[in-house]
């Protein structure tokens, strides 16, 4: 599953009852959330 995120860089959100509880992403959106440019 992380590979075929990684090709199209999508980002998964696992909601509970409707609301967001996680967000499933790859490493290479994580660090761009962490260390923006």
């Amino acid at each position: 599953m992380l590979k075929n995120m990684s090709e199209d860089h999508s980002t998964i959100t696992v909601t509970k009852n409707g609301k967001p509880v996680s967000i499933i992403m790859t490493p290479d959106r994580y660090d761009a959330l962490i260390y923006p440019p």
